[in-house]
């Protein structure tokens, strides 16, 4: 625990959070969707469909937030102690907070992918495949990998699209057709590790959206006052699928201030009650007892 919480009223602030949590009607909302993208190089110049795609969801998908494994790999990597992140295991953990996984075939690395993937029963059900019309041979992937997530994919059939002029109004429509817009859900206060996986990554930054500005250890020790145990390494890994899907962005001099992303809004929805009120008392509590979460918070809230 760091500043702002060793001062003596955050037990108060961080209580009354909790009683919040634990007695408000709150809802998951069904309307906010995280997309797993694999393919080909994401690059600035780069001629990969799925680059292409990337840029295409930007304005024609807004609904939907794009997760790349490789921006949050580098995330963990460059702003933490060095760890050897087995990237099929991370992949494979960042599955399960996904909606739906998109994958191109178009390198070694996305077949070898759709290979890992198929062999999941949970992840293949999330599998959309989008193949290029102009191989359509006999092959080990089209009547193997392709033939099989074709019979248990949620998002089946294989989309054919030509890679060499892609249009990609098949996969938005598609997108819009399995994945709900509409319902929510009630959501039922556990401890942190009795949610459900993407529960918990409702709450990663659900906190970090009310607290506006928090360094690593405070959001652990926040969700831990709050919810219960919560284990470091998997709130890193959440944070960094976060960040990637920009829902978070890093802060301050250092980098090491999560605070929400503009122009987003929570996957928790709270019933007859204004959070924003609580978000306003949490910035008076950083004005009065450290300054420098007060700035960044603030900043955050413009």
């Amino acid at each position: 625990m760091i500043l702002p919480f060793t001062h003596p009223s955050s037990t108060q602030l961080l209580e009354r959070v909790k009683n919040i949590f634990r007695t408000k009607n709150i809802r998951q909302r069904k309307d906010r969707h995280i997309i797993f993208l694999c393919g080909g190089p994401i690059k600035p110049r780069a001629r990969s469909v799925r680059n292409r795609f990337l840029k295409y969801s930007d304005i024609a998908l807004p609904q939907f937030r794009i997760f790349l494994a490789e921006h949050a790999s580098k995330d963990l990597s460059r702003h933490n102690q060095p760890e050897f992140v087995n990237l099929a295991d991370f992949e494979s953990f960042a599955t399960e907070f996904a909606d739906c996984v998109i994958v191109f075939p178009e390198s070694a690395g996305s077949i070898a992918e759709l290979g890992y993937f198929t062999h999941n029963k949970k992840i293949i059900r999330k599998l959309l495949v989008v193949n290029d019309s102009n191989k359509q041979n006999d092959s080990f992937i089209n009547i193997g990998l392709i033939d099989k997530i074709n019979h248990k994919s949620d998002f089946r059939q294989t989309i054919l699209i030509d890679y060499k002029d892609p249009e990609f109004l098949t996969i938005k429509q598609r997108l819009l057709d399995r994945l709900p817009t509409q319902q929510s859900s009630k959501f039922v206060y556990k401890q942190f590790d009795k949610l459900k996986s993407y529960q918990e990554l409702f709450v990663v930054f659900q906190i970090v959206y009310l607290f506006r500005a928090l360094k690593f250890n405070n959001i652990v020790y926040c969700i831990s006052e709050i919810f219960g145990n919560a284990r470091e390494k998997k709130i890193r890994f959440l944070l960094s699928i976060l960040i990637s899907a920009k829902y978070i962005e890093r802060a301050g001099d250092d980098l090491d201030y999560f605070i929400p992303a503009s122009n987003v809004t929570p996957f928790l929805e709270f019933r007859s009650y204004d959070i924003n009120n609580l978000i306003a008392e949490i910035l008076l509590f950083y004005q009065k007892v450290h300054l420098e979460s007060y700035n960044i918070a603030r900043g955050a809230s413009s």
